[in-house]
């Protein structure tokens, strides 16, 4: 009887502690990382459109560098060639609305209401 209660004590200790350190796993750095993918806005717009599933496997919580032209400029985002939403963390970017911008971000997935794809935790990059 005191071997079950140890087994079960122990399988319950691992079993929190699992979920403990998957739980608190660290951030990911996406500024660091090394992209997956290096690709134009239109190339990635075109992949989304010719097949949503299999872009989204290929670029989901993916680091990848997008290039293209802002075509919307808001506080802490933009939208780049009218289909792609870029998140930053920093307020403070400023690009030029008609020149080419480089972009570093993790895609988190693609929006059907709007058609958009989304990017987070961006940062313009200098190519």
């Amino acid at each position: 009887m005191k071997k079950l209660i140890y087994i079960i004590f122990t399988l319950g200790l691992i079993s929190i502690l699992a979920v403990y350190f998957y739980t608190n796993q660290p951030h990911r750095d996406i500024k660091s990382e090394v992209p997956s993918f290096n690709i134009s806005a239109q190339d990635l717009i075109q992949e989304f459109m010719s097949s949503q599933d299999i872009a989204l496997n290929k670029f989901l919580n993916k680091t990848i560098v997008v290039h293209g032209k802002p075509s919307k400029i808001l506080s802490k985002s933009l939208i780049l060639e009218g289909n792609i939403f870029c998140t930053f963390d920093l307020s403070e970017f400023g690009p030029n609305i008609s020149e080419t911008i480089y972009l570093k971000g993790r895609c988190i997935g693609y929006d059907d209401l709007l058609g958009e794809i989304q990017l987070d935790q961006c940062s313009i990059i200098n190519e």
